[in-house]
């Protein structure tokens, strides 16, 4: 069935076309949609399906003008229970974590089983005034981690906000006056670092670890 239309909550709003189909022998539900609408509207559906991981994602972005979105999906309902998508995105003028994002675009892939929560940016780039990243990041919400194969030129504590990997203060004594190169390969757990393979390589001038300054 084709859809077109407005979809809208007491905060936000936002249009959607596409087409769906359920497929009864299969118990599954299908679809490809275009949409300019915050992520945030899609946070009911999630907790009818009992997604809180793809609920926690959503929920560290915001945005001052709605992203554009084109995507695919695939739910299963049953014992087969597992939810599919891949999606193709834009935006500009956000944040993430707090962190503000002038510009965005990308590829991700979600998947979502009851022993699997994983989400997939790959190729993703982040504008922001002072530079970019690009490369690919890997969030696993079953074993907490993020894996990254990254090239990075802003500011590196914003780029720890970001990826959510080195924001327990071991950047703290640091200052990055200059500008900084970072190219980022491996995973970590982004809550307690136990399982961490991670290789950082950092070039910058007007890096400063307290009173050691180097230009």
């Amino acid at each position: 069935r084709d859809v077109e239309g407005v979809i809208r909550n007491e905060d936000f709003k936002g249009e959607i076309k596409g087409e769906f189909r359920y497929e009864a022998e299969g118990r599954a539900l299908t679809g490809r949609v275009e949409s300019l609408a915050d992520l945030h509207l899609l946070i009911p559906l999630l907790q009818t399906w009992d997604m809180p991981f793809a609920i926690e994602l959503i929920e560290r972005f915001s945005f001052t003008q709605a992203p554009r979105c084109e995507s695919e999906f695939r739910r299963t309902y049953g014992a087969a229970d597992a939810f599919h998508m891949q999606t193709r995105f834009s935006f500009e003028n956000g944040t993430y974590r707090g962190v503000p994002v002038k510009r965005s675009d990308g590829q991700v892939v979600m998947d979502f089983s009851p022993t699997n929560s994983t989400v997939q940016a790959d190729p993703v780039m982040i504008v922001r005034p002072e530079g970019t990243i690009k490369g690919a990041f890997t969030v696993d919400g079953e074993r907490r981690t993020v894996s990254v194969d990254a090239e990075s030129s802003i500011d590196i504590k914003a780029l720890s906000r970001l990826t959510g990997v080195l924001t327990n203060g071991v950047l703290d004594s640091f200052t990055f006056d200059g500008p900084v190169r970072v190219e980022a390969r491996g995973h970590t757990t982004y809550n307690d670092y136990s399982d961490t393979d991670l290789n950082v390589d950092v070039e910058g001038r007007k890096v400063a670890w307290g009173p050691l300054v180097a230009e």
